[in-house]
């Protein structure tokens, strides 16, 4: 009697130490869990880093473009003005030279 005692108590035993071992078990899974849900939460902080960096390119690209079209603007503008510039020179050359023939 006294051995089935003892050898119901060290299954007793036994058996708690399993279930001790079961518990550290889960909550290595949940932390490996946690940990999984952590990486794929990086994960998607990376593809959203990626596509906001990929529309600042974009972004970049159609800025550098307005810039390049407003200096070929301003480019257009400058020489226009210096095209007045120089249609007035030739027209008040050309009175001159009118003025000149006629007065003399």
């Amino acid at each position: 009697m006294q051995r089935q005692s003892n050898e119901l108590e060290d299954n007793q035993t036994s058996w708690e130490d399993n279930q001790t071992s079961w518990e550290g078990n889960q909550t290595s899974w949940e932390g490996n869990q946690t940990s999984w849900k952590a990486i794929k939460r990086v994960g998607k902080t990376i593809k959203r880093v990626e596509r906001q960096s990929n529309e600042l390119k974009d972004n970049q690209t159609s800025w550098e473009e307005k810039q390049t079209s407003w200096k070929a603007v301003k480019r257009v503008g400058r020489q226009s003005n210096e095209l007045g510039r120089e249609t007035n020179e030739l027209e008040g050359n050309q009175t001159s030279w009118k003025n000149s023939f006629f007065i003399k």
